[in-house]
């Protein structure tokens, strides 16, 4: 494996594969209902442009989307705030390791920072309650930056990474992004000058991880 100077990985689906309202999603749950509305509203074929991009650019908080999502439903707007806060504090990652395998290739001079497209949920209540900024080097998110890891400035620039790397003096090809991504996905970051690899959901990430320790040893 070749050397790096920086690891970029993704959030969701790739270091957790946590969700919105994820302690109401067992069928059973007696808050079942708030968890399936919120799903099919927020994930559905409308959500996506409506509620989920701008959330992810930083142009609506959670407050702002939760009182257009609840609107004209029975759902208490306060109770579906606090429960979104609840869940996003309860965020995992996938495996218990992960931390110590940060930490491990810290330890060999890799600079380890996540990279995710997400909401204000991230930096408001995820990264403080798991202590995030302790454990990365830096935390690289959608909702702060204004711009998707895909997302292009006007001269084909990366509106996510460039400014990172300037700042970090990366060079083409020193960096690598972790994210589950597919093909199409990843041909954008390379463009970027950033290598990439494939994380399977819940299930890569351990070996990935692994492995670059392996080629740093």
């Amino acid at each position: 494996m070749k050397p790096y100077t920086c690891l970029f990985v993704d959030w969701h689906l790739t270091l957790s594969t946590s969700v919105f309202w994820g302690q109401f999603s067992a069928p059973a749950h007696p808050q079942h209902a708030l968890f399936a509305l919120m799903q099919s509203r927020l994930f559905g074929p409308d959500g996506l442009n409506r509620w989920l991009l701008p959330w992810m650019r930083g142009k609506l908080t959670s407050e702002g989307v939760l009182a257009g999502v609840c609107r004209g439903t029975d759902v208490d707007l306060a109770f579906a705030l606090q429960t979104l806060q609840d869940s996003c504090r309860q965020m995992r990652f996938v495996a218990d390791v992960i931390p110590d395998a940060v930490a491990a290739l810290r330890a060999k001079g890799l600079r380890v920072v996540i990279a995710t497209d997400n909401m204000d949920t991230f930096p408001r209540w995820t990264v403080p309650s798991l202590r995030l900024r302790a454990l990365f080097d830096d935390i690289l998110c959608s909702f702060d930056l204004g711009a998707l890891k895909e997302d292009v400035d006007q001269d084909g620039r990366s509106r996510f990474f460039a400014d990172y790397l300037r700042r970090q003096h990366i060079g083409w090809g020193e960096s690598l992004l972790l994210d589950d991504g597919g093909e199409d996905f990843g041909a954008i970051i390379r463009r970027f000058g950033i290598d990439y690899q494939h994380i399977e959901p819940g299930k890569g990430l351990v070996p990935a991880l692994q492995a670059l320790i392996a080629s740093l040893s």
